[in-house]
């Protein structure tokens, strides 16, 4: 019966001849600790600005998110880079990434840029009258 399954007997221990599944990112992982333990690091500080700071909670999700975004992208492609077996999944997500922290980013800059501009142009009286 136990030829029947795919098992053998080895010095009275049974065995399977089925490979033991291994973790994904495991080879990853054990190169680059240092890069998740940062992004960890970065998700915590990010929960704890947004706990401690309620009044400010929108203007610091905004920048730790885009500034959190930007670091894991750049981590993920130097992990595609470092990982030949899932290469290019690896480097699309960190593109992707970077390209969110870099939206993230703008869209603050801009919208702040955007409401001085509007106080500086009201001052200088410069209105718009339909006749």
């Amino acid at each position: 019966m136990l030829a029947k399954y795919g098992t053998s007997r080895k010095k009275g221990k049974v065995m399977a001849d089925v490979a033991q599944p291994q973790p994904m990112l495991a080879g990853v992982a054990n190169r680059l600790w240092w890069a998740l333990l940062l992004r960890g690091i970065a998700a915590v500080l990010f929960g704890m600005a947004a706990l401690f700071w309620p009044g400010k909670t929108l203007w610091v999700l905004i920048v730790f998110f885009g500034a959190y975004a930007l670091v894991g992208g750049i981590f993920t492609i130097a992990a595609g880079i470092m990982d030949s077996a899932r290469r290019w999944l690896l480097i699309v997500e960190g593109i992707l990434g970077v390209v969110a922290g870099l939206i993230g980013l703008y869209t603050l800059i801009f919208g702040i840029a955007s409401i001085v501009l509007s106080f500086r142009v009201r001052g200088h009286g410069a209105t718009s009258r339909v006749s």
